[in-house]
């Protein structure tokens, strides 16, 4: 059957069994009867609206899934690739191209996912290339071997009546060198290396988990199903995965405490708070009644078909280690070097159970400016009791220059990336010349 004849109510039927839900489960958590429910799968009855909208949330969905097909999803994303960079007309062609060459368009969107990945590896390892100790000491050892190298070549090409004892001692220094320098590039691109079964090789743990969230658009259905099949389906995306141990193990304890966080805050709850106030977290933890860390992640990880704008997360512990970032475009958050010691996330820790909110603006951003809300907090350690968890949490929004009202902080990525003068903070000379 084409996706064109298939009627919203069958694909709510597959939808849900595909799931796990019974069609009781359904229709108690989308406030009708089952009878009623059983009508619409057997297009016994239209559906649409408010309705509809609310079974797509059960169902972790859009309601344009249900009410179209995943077709219109994938010309939706494809209209949304070739907006900036095609004309209209060419745009307007895009439900043309999807009707006749679906292949062609899975091909597209597999290989925009794959973009992603890239750009993530590149990133790494260019900041790894910039702010990595182990990586610079070893570039630097294979620069002055083979300047060295250079040097006697030189000598021995250049001078005509060497005595053969130095002769010989140039030759044998030039040996030993170019051992060295084979040992050190082994060694560097043994560092280097990706694993043809691994295209995370060049990320850490946290950044392959980061990715893999980003890549995926944190959408994940089965967490918001409160079923018995969390545990199997969990267990089979990891198998899936392609991470390391480590990055398996982080992206479990990732999805564990989602859970908890859906279980608190629930996604019709959580929307409902987002149609209503927008993206405020300590607003939605006050009404929910939960903590301001739960609200920060429950929001941030928000699919972004369930919010009308982007938002990012940044945590650390107590020590100011980075533990979990989900990126917001245009605030820059650097994993091999000293981050700037005036983000609030650090003062956090210092004021814990307070909010602190201040207006950012980065010296790598010319446009944007960030509305951000920062908040640390103690939680018991099972481990040692006497000891407990200290995490600052930093909620970041993107806001408008020309609409903004708050004095705006300007800071920079790192001291070396920073264009602010004057500043009491810096810890060393900065590369940037020009200020904001």
């Amino acid at each position: 059957m084409s996706e064109r004849k298939t009627s919203a109510g069958v694909r709510i039927r597959q939808r849900r069994r595909s799931v796990g839900l019974r069609q009781a489960e359904l229709a108690s958590r989308a406030g009708i009867s089952a009878s009623y429910l059983n009508l619409i799968e057997h297009d016994r009855r239209r559906i649409g609206g408010k309705l509809l909208t609310k079974i797509a949330d059960v169902l972790g969905v859009q309601a344009t899934f249900l009410s179209e097909g995943v077709q219109a999803t994938k010309i939706n994303h494809i209209r949304e690739l070739a907006t900036p960079l095609a004309h209209e007309e060419a745009v307007q062609q895009v439900e043309d191209l999807a009707t006749r060459f679906p292949m062609w368009v899975d091909f597209i969107l597999n290989q925009e996912r794959q973009k992603r990945v890239l750009e993530a590896q590149v990133n790494a390892l260019t900041e790894r290339l910039s702010h990595d100790p182990r990586l610079s000491a070893s570039l630097h050892d294979v620069l002055s071997t083979v300047t060295a190298i250079r040097s006697m070549s030189a000598i021995l090409s250049d001078t005509e009546n060497i005595e053969p004892e130095w002769q010989t001692r140039f030759i044998r220094n030039m040996n030993e060198e170019s051992l060295r320098l084979s040992d050190t590039a082994g060694a560097l691109v043994q560092f280097l290396e990706t694993d043809a079964k691994n295209a995370s090789g060049l990320l850490s743990p946290q950044e392959e988990v980061e990715n893999f969230l980003e890549t995926s658009g944190f959408d994940f259905p089965f967490l918001e199903n409160q079923n018995d099949h969390f545990e199997k389906e969990l267990h089979a995306l990891l198998d899936t995965a392609g991470l390391s141990p480590s990055g398996i193990w982080l992206l479990k304890s990732y999805f564990v405490q989602a859970r908890e966080d859906i279980r608190k805050l629930p996604l019709a709850v959580a929307q409902s708070f987002v149609s209503a106030s927008g993206l405020d977290p300590v607003g939605l933890a006050q009404m929910a009644g939960v903590d301001v860390p739960t609200a920060m992640r429950r929001l941030a990880t928000l699919p972004m078909k369930q919010k009308s704008e982007a938002c990012g997360l940044l945590i650390c512990d107590a020590g100011g280690n980075f533990l979990f970032h989900r990126p917001i475009e245009g605030f820059r958050v650097l994993r091999y070097a000293s981050a700037c010691p005036l983000l609030p996330i650090f003062d956090a820790l210092h004021f814990p159970m307070r909010p602190i909110r201040r207006v950012l603006a980065q010296n790598t951003s010319d446009v944007t400016i960030f509305d951000t809300i920062s908040f640390a907090q103690a939680t018991e350690s099972s481990a040692n009791k006497e000891q407990p968890v200290v995490k600052s949490y930093m909620f970041i929004r993107a806001l408008n220059k020309s609409g903004a009202n708050a004095k705006v902080q300007r800071l920079g990525p790192s001291c070396a990336l920073c264009s602010v003068k004057d500043c009491d903070s810096r810890r060393e000379l900065s590369l940037v010349e020009e200020g904001f």
